[in-house]
This record gives structure tokens, sequence and C-alpha cells, in this order.
């Protein structure tokens, strides 16, 4: 009955009747169930995976379930987990306390089965939303790559650290050949299956823990390469221009339609992508906006020499 889609809860008591008295009641509404029996095993676990919502008892041994709260609130990765205190304290004391400490929510141990069973599915409800807001807010929704909100948020983290330790950042940006007229000939669903494949075949290619890819926009990938130099963030692009090439991204089964590409018919048996690239050692005065304009000049020199192939900016060749 568990359903990872239904959400993970990680219910934290130390009592073993109370936690077999839990899963009783939510064994039926298909959540992954998890449990620890004080605050350190509840941290412990969140090494491993992060719940969707968390039930907090107030009294246990080692660390109770204040203190939890609080290192889970003073943790970045942890401080947006929801979490509802169920405690035996039918206290307006301790109620008002829990929601200063941040919880959503504050059940009486004693209260019916259901109220616990409603307000768990309404928290897990409202937590499982918000995780998909968010997901839509930093990754495109075409190709499940990260949008331009998740790079420039995962920028500023790159961008300090490789001002201060001195190594380059590489950025390469890549942009799909004749994708318009492709586009316009074969119809935004074939033109949409193009752009999904392509952000696969690169995100096999963005392979080491620092690097990322995002949608920069239309058929523009961006790719950040921290810590890389010029000549291997050629390398990964001209790789990732090869891997493109063979993927024979085409038009649907059975068609066979023909294409103008600058005034000419052609047949579109596949796509292909030019690259650009550029790199530079950061210092304090260093913009992202300059490392992207440079980048963006190596890709408009690729397309001028004939597409399909990776280029740095003509000034730096």
């Amino acid at each position: 009955m568990q359903s990872k889609e239904k959400g993970n809860l990680l219910v934290v008591d130390d009592s073993e009747l109370l936690l077999q008295h839990i899963f009783k009641i939510l064994k039926d509404e298909g959540y992954n169930l998890s449990v620890a029996r004080n605050g350190h095993e509840a941290i412990a676990c969140m090494k491993l995976s992060l719940p969707d919502l968390i039930l907090l008892d107030v009294e246990m041994p080692k660390m109770d379930g204040w203190q939890t709260i609080h290192n889970l609130k003073s943790n970045k990765a942890t401080s947006n987990i929801p979490i509802i205190f169920y405690t035996n304290h039918n206290n307006q004391k301790f109620e008002v306390k829990a929601f200063d400490r941040g919880a959503v929510d504050y059940i009486y141990k004693q209260s019916a089965d259901e109220v616990l069973k409603r307000r768990v599915k309404t928290h897990m409800t409202l937590s499982l939303q918000n995780k998909e807001l968010h997901r839509f807010a930093f990754f495109d929704p075409l190709t499940g790559v990260s949008n331009r909100s998740g790079l420039e948020r995962h920028l500023k983290t790159l961008w300090r650290t490789a001002q201060t330790s001195k190594e380059p950042m590489s950025v390469v940006l890549s942009d799909i050949d004749s994708f318009k007229s492709y586009n316009d000939a074969f119809g935004h669903p074939q033109g949409d299956v193009a752009l999904k494949t392509t952000g696969q075949v690169l995100q096999q290619e963005v392979k080491r823990g620092g690097d990322m890819l995002a949608r920069w926009g239309g058929e523009e990938f961006i790719m950040l390469l921290p810590q890389t130099h010029p000549e291997d963030a050629y390398k990964f692009a001209e790789r990732s221009r090869q891997q493109i090439e063979n993927a024979e991204i085409d038009i649907l089964p059975g068609v066979k339609r023909e294409v103008e590409v600058n005034g000419a018919i052609k047949k579109a048996s596949k796509l292909t992508a030019s690259f650009g690239v550029a790199s530079h050692v950061l210092d304090r005065n260093s913009e992202f906006k300059d490392l992207v304009s440079e980048a963006d000049a190596a890709l408009y020199h690729a397309k001028n020499q004939g597409r399909n192939q990776v280029q740095f900016a003509p000034k730096e060749r």
C-alpha cells in the first residue's frame, strides 16, 4: 500500500505502542512511512532521504521535540519540511509555543483517530503541492532540466566559489540548428520532442556534481562548468555536439517531408546543434553576463561558419 506519490511521512516518537497505533491508523493512506525514536535519529534520517511531512512528539529521550524542531528549522536543507506536533500536552501554552517554533499544526494524542488521519492528509497534500510548485519554479516542464530561475539560484554559490578559488569558470551555450524552420515544417509537437530529446542528451553529459545544465530560452541550452579550463570545456562541447548528432533526432515515424533552410529545400532527417564556449579565471569584478555574452558571440560564430560545430569567440582564436 505504500506509494511514493502519496508522500513520505516521518513519525518521531519514543513509544513503540504509539508508533504501532499510528501505523494502524495510516496504513491504508498510501504514505511511505518511516520512524525515528528521538531527535538524533530523526536528523540522521534526513541524511538519507528528506520526508514530505514530519509527525513529531515533544517528550523524548536524548533530544526532545523542541530541540528537534529548532535543529530542523535552523538547517537550510530541512527548514521547509512541515512539522506537526503530536503530543499528550493538551495545553494552549504548548500549542502557541509549537506554532512559534515553526510547526504547521498541533494535535493532541487523545484526539479521535480520524482527526489525525484528516490533518495528516491535509498537510501532506499541501506539502506535495508546494513541492510541485517549487519544481515548476526552478525546472523547465518540457525538457525536465533547470530553467533560468534554477540556474540563477545555483549560480550564486558557484560564482562566489570560483572567484575565491581562482579556478576557471566555463560557460557553454548550445542552440539547435535551423530549429524555427524545422518547427514550422513539422509542427510544434515534433519540435517539443526535439527539445526534450536534446535536453536529455545534454543532461547525460553533465556528469560532475558542480556542473549544471539549464534551458536558456527557446531552443538554447546553457551549461556551467566550474573548475574547467578552456580546452576541457571545448572537449565537453564537442562531445555533446556529437551526441546530439548521433541521437538522430528526426521527424515523426512515417512522415517524409522537406524543410526550407536559408532559402534551400532540404530533407530534414535529423537535427544538429551549434556550440559556443567561453572560459575565464574569475576575479571579484567578473560578472556572469560578460561570460555569457562571450559564449553567445562564440555561438554566433559557429552558426556563421556553417552550424553543427563548436567555436570560441573569434577574439579567442
